[in-house]
């Protein structure tokens, strides 16, 4: 009786040996999960940081409400405009900066980050400093995407989710992959 006492009491604590280890096992592997998690957001922490330390473009000048105004009501009815001047920067330095942005590595998703979030995006960044570029979200019937006025006083078609610049004469020819294209424009806003 002894014996088979023993060996239940053996028997248990096997048992309970057996499920402290499973729980340590469990434990262990959501300490891994986590920490892999836990890597993973510092990685896109240091992404953000890096993404919100971009230097704006250097100013190259200035351009009124009326001269923006008058650029884009040649385009379309529609226009929204903020303020009563904003900055300029060359072509050449507004690309830089959208390629810094790294607004056009996102993956597309459609309605979830689709053209119009990505126009919102790059916008967003050209308005998060101490400067209002003349920087601006257009719509075409079918698509959204960003203008740039220059510091020659020149209007540049931006496609954020590429870092092209267009004239608008290159942009009456463009299709894009949906069929749909950048003109007729429907409203500016910037």
């Amino acid at each position: 009786m002894v014996n088979l006492l023993k060996q239940l009491v053996c028997k248990n604590e096997l048992k309970r040996i057996a499920d402290m280890l499973n729980t340590i096992n469990t434990q262990k592997q959501t300490i891994n999960d986590l920490q892999n998690e836990n890597s993973a957001l510092k990685q896109e922490n240091e992404t953000l940081k890096s993404a919100n330390n971009i230097t704006e473009p250097p100013v190259l000048g200035t351009i009124t409400f009326q001269e923006v105004y008058n650029i884009l009501r040649q385009l379309t009815p529609i226009v929204f405009i903020s303020d009563s001047y904003f900055k300029t920067t060359s072509m050449e330095e507004a690309r830089k900066f959208c390629i810094n942005t790294k607004v056009w590595t996102k993956k597309w998703v459609l309605e979830d980050h689709d053209c119009d979030d990505f126009s919102f995006a790059m916008q967003g960044y050209w308005h998060q400093g101490l400067y209002s570029f003349a920087f601006g979200i257009m719509w075409s019937e079918t698509h959204a995407f960003n203008f740039l006025i220059d510091n020659n006083k020149q209007l540049w078609i931006v496609e954020p989710q590429n870092n092209n610049f267009y004239t608008l004469e290159q942009a009456k020819n463009i299709r894009l992959p949906d069929g749909s294209g950048y003109l007729p424009i429907r409203f500016a806003m910037l």
